[in-house]
């Protein structure tokens, strides 16, 4: 597939494994160079020794996303973000009718209630 997106740079949180590193797979082999945030550093290791031969930039950053201090300095560190995809946290464990809107809501994947301003931070870099 050609999304007509090579050369661009691609910030992806909770890149190490799973869905997030699926999509670094995805955006690697479109030609992307990859931004991948972790809060493990082990993981983000070898997720960068499988994507280096793709043959794109991959650097990665092990920090904790809900830090806006980490995140402003991470975006600082990579002006000019193209991409952003808030794949970073986890749900809690239990049956799904134990679920409470503050619970889920605080561990939305991303955040995604408490997310926003981080994207901001991300888009407001100069382009």
């Amino acid at each position: 597939m050609d999304l007509k997106i090579r050369g661009r740079s691609a910030l992806i949180t909770g890149a190490s494994k799973g869905i997030g590193f699926a999509i670094a797979m995805v955006l690697a082999d479109e030609g992307c160079d990859l931004i991948l945030v972790s809060r493990t550093a082990a993981d983000l290791d070898a997720a960068k020794e499988k994507l280096r031969k793709t043959g794109v930039s991959v650097q990665v950053h092990p920090l904790d996303v809900s830090s806006s201090a980490s995140i402003e300095k991470l975006v600082a560190e990579h002006p000019g973000i193209d991409i952003v995809i808030n794949n970073a946290g986890a749900i809690p464990a239990g049956a799904v009718g134990r679920f409470t809107c503050g619970g889920l809501c605080h561990a939305a994947p991303a955040g995604i209630a408490r997310r926003p301003g981080r994207t901001r931070v991300a888009l407001a870099a100069p382009i």
